[in-house]
């Protein structure tokens, strides 16, 4: 385990200091990205169908206590439900095709067989692999957490407005998202160290690897229901739950299964 947290902590090094501010860029567009999907199904007629439209109204009544805020309020609501797991899916997305990227570039490199060919076992640089994604995951979901709740924090604050939030709504918005993205990471280094083919595939201008990482995400994003109370809550936790089962599936599985053959064959 020693020599699987150094390997985590010298590779996360390497990481941050070569592409930090790349990392934070992106978290800031996916800040952006999230707002304008926002704003967008709120202002712009034909994006949503009349019946979600009716539901989303619904929902902003309830969550403003009658409050009528127009579509200010049909944005604010949008962003109460589905903000967390569009930034979920979408931090998963960009962990996986992180790492994809990266197993191509240090392939390229020949470092994987340096790293390989180290003084640890199979089962340390496995296990360090999976704590430096790991990391790299839950940092990049940080900064885009922070961003998109700097954006919310100013809008709620510009409009005046205090949402009457379920219980336990800030755990679940902090769990959720975090949920999927360990998922998305996780996984995708799983698809990738044991079947490398996968990190390689496309799809037209899409890796595979980020397409198959994400599609839990995408099923919450899709299911989740508008309308008042608060229905949405299980998609939060079924969110968090993938997180947690990606933490205890993926440590053995690796531990167990990979071998340096897999990687450079």
């Amino acid at each position: 385990m020693g020599n699987s947290l150094k390997l985590a902590r010298a590779l996360w090094g390497l990481e941050w200091k070569g592409q930090g501010l790349k990392m934070a860029g992106v978290a800031l567009g996916i800040a952006l990205l999230l707002f304008g999907v926002t704003l967008a199904a709120a202002y712009i007629p034909w994006i949503l169908t009349g019946p979600t439209r009716a539901s989303l109204e619904a929902l902003a009544r309830n969550l403003f206590e009658g409050e009528d805020l127009g579509n200010a309020g049909l944005a604010l609501a949008f962003l109460i439900v589905q903000a967390p797991l569009l930034l979920g899916l979408l931090v998963s997305y960009y962990a996986a095709a992180g790492l994809a990227a990266r197993l191509g570039e240090e392939g390229a490199r020949g470092r994987l067989e340096l790293l390989l060919a180290a003084p640890f076992s199979y089962r340390e640089v496995a296990l360090g692999l999976y704590l430096y994604q790991l990391l790299a995951t839950l940092a990049f979901y940080a900064l885009a957490l922070v961003a998109s709740l700097g954006f919310g924090l100013l809008a709620l604050w510009s409009l005046q407005a205090a949402p009457a939030l379920p219980p336990g709504y800030w755990g679940l918005l902090l769990l959720a998202p975090m949920g999927l993205a360990v998922w998305g990471g996780l996984s995708a280094l799983v698809l990738a160290l044991l079947w490398p083919g996968f990190a390689r595939a496309r799809l037209g201008t899409t890796g595979v690897l980020p397409f198959i990482a994400s599609i839990p995400g995408l099923i919450l994003l899709l299911a989740v229901p508008f309308g008042p109370g608060d229905g949405f809550s299980w998609a939060f936790v079924a969110a968090t739950a993938f997180g947690l089962f990606g933490l205890v599936l993926v440590w053995p599985l690796l531990g167990r299964i990979f071998r340096p053959e897999l990687v450079l064959g």
